[in-house]
């Protein structure tokens, strides 16, 4: 009894208990937690030390390293933990060798595989495994003196860079950086340590996979610093200067910030800091002047950072895996208390709420923006002043802490043109009078006024252009959610992904508001997240689609693929799709990716193929939406164009108007816009009013949509 009460007390507190060798004690670490708010996740009272500790996508797990020798000290095997409670469950842990993660981005959303380094086949190489530890797979391999380290996953799971360190001591050591391909294919050095007389150590990817952070020093000195670099090898920008020790750094999942630890401002052991990805001051996360806290990783919700933890700085300690709550600065603005989009009557009042939630950076100095962007993109900005907006951009308080701040309501206004209306929030922690939109934190709402009470945007089309609605696609920004279509959406088309969890049992809803429905499939690429990839993977080319991570495109279309494409029609058909809308349905006549990827199918195969499936939607009494091209595709019902800020209008014009002469709907989905009215009346100067549009804001980060009972 008193046995099962300690595993109850245990779970309770979140703690993991090791059970694995190295572990013949535990301590209850829940009793502890620290003055700085941080608590324990994996302790030990053994010899053996826990380290390198980097979330699961999903944010339920973390994996660690347990070095069995003590701190840094081998032999050395991976674990994974529950974070919410549970007994440690290893992953790989092989007697005499070292198996080794590196904190950050060592655990790929997109491939779910973990990559670490390993002595298991002979030196240490780059490896992956699954998050079981199954399907191990060695990508580097070589003979050489030189250690292959440290490595981690870009965002895409096509890459992993790493560090290759120099057969000598640790103080003379000069490591360079090295990527590779998840599959073991191109290698290529990024930084020379050797070459420079540097030590480069640690890279991790950026959450864009636009850059990659290391830390360097000279060899010999406790001087290291932060930087970055482009995945080329170019650009190497220098992140910290000042004279610490700054080490183990990674991103946070927006990208916006670094996490590392330092001994900054001569602190007597390391913490945990944060500081801005393009530099600026240090923001202490943990507080601890006794214990060294090192290698942090940010979970992927940007809730929590684990990091390792031991007394002092002496290294025959053991490490622990402890995790601390942190929160980034949420501006938020409403419009008559809505956040997401209103619509008004010329004349009728709107009132401003802002509000402002610091999270750690609350003791930062910030410029504050309040901006208004007109429908005919004329930018003003709100003046403390006279308590109105004035043309231009400019701050309404600079350099003002953020933590002087938290709520403030605007003039009411009454006076607003009839069109869209952008209002946006937000604070910079550069606090220098200029917008600085790398640094920027904020939020924007939607604020539609009609001319005579109506419910239409600013622009609009006829009565035959469809308002659009767009749950499948998502390019640079979040798409629309269920509960916005629910919400907004009225006589609209609307697209959905029925095969993603929980989409399917709202089609009804969806239609009951007089929408109707497409449903996205994928004809020309095999996504490995589909519940049918299986099935589908004989008919597919061997390599991934370096655009798209996870997909493969269609090989071959005359044997068994069409029955698994009329399954998936079936199920849609099931679910009340009234549309079903293609997508790659135009890889067959790309001779660029046909010669890179090498896939077998032909041009008229490829045509018979797609028209073969709609005919088959036909049947089902659905209809077809081609996607990017009406070449050979007369069967098909109407079609949607993607269109970009810098790639406008780049189909053929001729057969789209022949679309739209027929009655078929003609839809652009139109990508990272800061003047969506504008391009839509460019594409209604081309086509005519039938068109239909829906655009991606860049600045709201979201679909502005046009046309019909927009509510």
């Amino acid at each position: 009894m008193q046995k099962l009460f300690m595993i109850f007390l245990l779970c309770s507190l979140c703690i993991c208990v090791p059970v694995k060798k190295g572990f013949s004690k535990f301590i209850i670490a829940g009793l502890n937690t620290r003055p700085d708010g941080a608590v324990p996740v994996v302790v030990s009272s053994s010899a053996a030390s826990i380290q390198n500790p980097a979330f699961s996508p999903d944010g339920t797990a973390i994996i660690y390293t347990l070095f069995h020798g003590g701190y840094n000290e081998g032999p050395a095997g991976i674990y994974t933990c529950l974070v919410s409670g549970g007994n440690n469950i290893v992953l790989i842990d092989e007697n005499g060798h070292d198996s080794v993660n590196l904190p950050g981005s060592s655990w790929n959303p997109v491939k779910n595989l973990i990559t670490f380094a390993s002595d298991r086949a002979g030196p240490d190489d780059i490896w992956t495994m699954a998050k079981d530890g199954s399907s191990l797979k060695q990508v580097s391999k070589h003979s050489s003196p030189v250690y292959y380290i440290e490595p981690s996953f870009s965002p895409d799971g096509q890459w992993i860079a790493f560090e290759a360190d120099t057969d000598a001591r640790d103080n003379l050591q000069q490591g360079s950086i090295f990527k590779i391909r998840s599959d073991g294919t191109e290698l290529t050095k990024l930084t020379d340590g050797p070459a420079g007389g540097t030590d480069d150590r640690q890279p991790n990817w950026s959450p864009t996979g636009t850059s990659i952070l290391f830390q360097r020093h000279l060899p010999g000195s406790d001087d290291w610093d932060l930087y970055t670099i482009n995945p080329d090898g170019t650009n190497i920008k220098q992140i910290t200067t000042t004279d610490s020790s700054d080490t183990d750094a990674s991103f946070s999942p927006d990208g916006k910030w670094i996490v590392y630890s330092t001994d900054y401002g001569s602190l007597p052991v390391p913490n945990i800091f944060v500081i801005p990805a393009a530099g600026g001051t240090p923001i202490r996360i943990t507080n601890n002047n006794t214990n060294e806290d090192g290698a942090p990783s940010w979970s992927f919700d940007g809730k929590w950072i684990a990091f390792e933890t031991h007394s002092g700085q002496d290294e025959n300690t053991p490490a622990s895996i402890w995790k601390i709550a942190v929160s980034t600065p949420e501006p938020v603005i409403a419009a008559n208390n809505t956040t997401i989009s209103l619509t008004v009557d010329a004349g009728q009042p709107v009132t401003l709420t802002l509000n402002l939630e610091a999270g750690f950076i609350s003791q930062q100095p910030a410029d504050w923006w309040v901006i208004h962007v007109a429908p005919n993109s004329d930018i003003e900005s709100f003046d403390l002043g006279t308590m109105g907006f004035k043309p231009g951009i400019s701050s309404i308080l600079q350099g003002n802490p953020v933590s002087s701040f938290s709520s403030f309501s605007l003039t009411v206004l009454s006076g607003l043109s009839s069109g869209d209306h952008s209002f946006y929030f937000g604070i910079d922690l550069i606090p220098n009078g200029q917008l600085d939109l790398a640094n920027l934190f904020y939020s924007g709402v939607m604020v539609h006024v009609n001319d005579t009470g109506g419910t239409n945007s600013g622009v609009s089309g006829s009565d035959k252009a469809l308002s659009v609605y767009n749950q499948a696609y998502q390019e640079n920004f979040a798409a629309d959610t269920i509960d916005d279509i629910l919400q907004h959406a009225v006589n609209a088309y609307v697209l959905v992904d029925s095969f993603q969890d929980g989409i399917a049992a709202d089609i009804p809803d969806i239609k009951a508001k007089g929408n109707e429905v497409g449903c996205y499939i994928s004809i020309g690429t095999g996504e490995d997240w589909r519940a049918d990839f299986n099935e589908l993977q004989p008919y597919l080319v061997t390599r991934p689609w370096g655009a798209w991570a996870g997909e493969y495109f269609v090989n071959q279309t005359t044997t068994g693929i069409i029955p698994i494409m009329k399954a998936r029609i079936d199920s849609m058909g099931a679910s009340g799709c009234q549309w079903v809308e293609f997508d790659n349905m135009d890889w067959v006549f790309d001779d660029d990716l046909r010669q890179q990827y090498g896939f077998q199918v032909t041009e008229a195969e490829g045509i018979s193929y797609f028209e073969t499936l709609c005919d088959y939607v036909h049947q089902k009494g659905t209809k077809c939406m081609a996607k990017n091209m009406i070449d050979s595709a007369g069967n098909f019902d109407g079609v949607l164009y993607e269109s970009y800020n810098d790639n406008r209008n780049w189909w053929d014009s001729s057969g789209t108007l022949s679309f739209l002469n027929a009655g078929k709907p003609v839809i652009i989905n139109h990508y990272n816009e800061t003047d969506c009215d504008g391009v839509y009346q460019y594409y209604m100067n081309i086509y005519g009013d039938d068109l239909s549009f829906i655009c991606e804001d860049s600045l709201l980060k979201k679909y502005v949509h046009y046309n019909g009972n927009v509510q």
